[in-house]
């Protein structure tokens, strides 16, 4: 079962990001030129100590309780955007200019688990597809953003390099993004577990 979801997850990952890639690219470039050219593989990696101490600040605040990881990454995306397209990115006229973003939770060791494992080292996969034009100023952004705002310990960001099905399975790269998933909805640890920006109109 945990597998038949990762799947499901995948092709529907596969599925957002070639929709968005035939809605921005020229007529002479492929979906995979696009792809390496305008798309990002963005692990997120958690303080634990700053994860906790915002735990205690948003309960004190009587915030809602949702995961803090998600939490930073949402914060994260707004002010990318922000960066981007400026200050009035969520009006309507902009929607079509926002990233796509796929963001999903992970834990140690899912690769090897064939049910449901310890609940190790919350960090959270994404996946970037940005308009062409806008690809340059989200690299200078990235490298411009302030951890200190963060509970990030670390970001690393690869370029992505293929979104060709692996076989008659989705893309590896989204397989591996979303391989948490399917544990979790089969056995729910983590409450909070995928994000898909720009949000719904």
């Amino acid at each position: 079962m945990p597998n038949k979801l990762k799947h499901a997850y995948g092709f529907w990952f596969d599925q957002l990001l070639t929709d968005f890639i035939c809605q921005h690219k020229c007529e002479t470039e492929s979906e995979e030129e696009y792809a390496s050219r305008n798309g990002f593989f963005i692990t997120l990696n958690f303080d634990t100590n700053a994860v906790a101490s915002r735990k205690r600040s948003l309960h004190d605040q009587n915030e809602t309780a949702r995961s803090i990881e998600l939490w930073n990454t949402n914060h994260l995306y707004n002010l990318l955007c922000n960066k981007l397209i400026g200050r009035n990115f969520l009006k309507a006229k902009n929607h079509n200019r926002l990233p796509k973003m796929i963001a999903c939770v992970d834990v140690n060791g899912t690769r090897h688990w064939h049910s449901m494992g310890e609940v190790q080292n919350i960090h959270i996969h994404t996946i970037w597809m940005l308009p062409s034009d806008l690809t340059e100023k989200f690299k200078t952004a990235l490298n411009e953003i302030d951890l200190s705002r963060f509970d990030f310990r670390q970001i690393d960001v690869q370029p992505i390099t293929s979104l060709k099905n692996n076989r008659s399975g989705p893309s590896t790269l989204s397989s591996y993004t979303g391989k948490f998933l399917g544990f979790n909805n089969h056995n729910l640890e983590v409450s909070e577990d995928i994000m898909i920006y720009p949000r719904a109109r």
